[in-house]
């Protein structure tokens, strides 16, 4: 076995990663995460390896096993920070704005950071594309203050309807955007129908 697949299976052990967590966080296929923990290849080109050893917070030469891996308390602290939040239906969002009790689908990661209130779903239909395109998944954070040309969730109080906007501003005045093919442009007030409820802070599309 190389020193590359000792040190991996290591560190993998001492994050309590599995290698299929490892791929989709780096992006690597697992199949060749497998093999490079199994040490079926041990001589990876320098593009697989970087993303591998960012993740980790270790250099080349730790990785290689050419140099002590730094010890586990500090590994942690290294290696790229994860979040988790709930992914529910697009069905359910508004109960979820409600407060009301929705079901999980499951529990999905983020390297960006979210509150405990965040949420996640998959768009089921077409009506954001070419932007966002269906079955993409957006994070929701309720906590987080929108800024000039973020994405955020909006609830249409006249309608009791929810949908993904582009939040404008321009000095003192605030725009929301549809996300269309032939986009509106509404003005925000304090006492407009629309409300921001969250802000979308990362989008993924996974192909699998």
């Amino acid at each position: 076995m190389s020193n590359l697949s000792t040190t991996l299976k290591k560190l993998l052990s001492d994050i309590n990663l599995s290698e299929a967590e490892l791929a989709r966080r780096t992006g690597i296929a697992q199949p060749m995460i497998n093999r490079l923990a199994t040490g079926k290849n041990a001589n990876p080109k320098l593009q697989t390896l970087k993303p591998i050893a960012k993740y980790f917070g270790v250099t080349f030469s730790q990785l290689l096993g050419e140099e002590i891996l730094p010890a586990k308390d500090e590994l942690e602290q290294r290696s790229v920070k994860w979040y988790e939040a709930t992914l529910i239906n697009a069905s359910d969002v508004l109960k979820k704005l409600n407060n009301e009790t929705v079901e999980a689908i499951k529990t999905v990661t983020t390297n960006v950071h979210v509150s405990e209130s965040s949420f996640a779903f998959l768009i089921n239909d077409d009506r954001y594309e070419p932007k966002l395109t269906n079955n993409t998944m957006l994070f929701i954070d309720p906590e987080t203050s929108a800024r000039n040309r973020d994405l955020v969730l909006v609830l249409d109080r006249n309608t009791n309807q929810v949908s993904i906007q582009q939040l404008i501003v321009d000095n003192n005045d605030k725009y929301l955007k549809e996300i269309s093919k032939d986009p509106e442009l509404h003005t925000l007030t304090d006492d407009s129908n629309l409300v921001i409820k969250g802000v979308v802070v990362q989008t993924r599309f996974d192909y699998r």
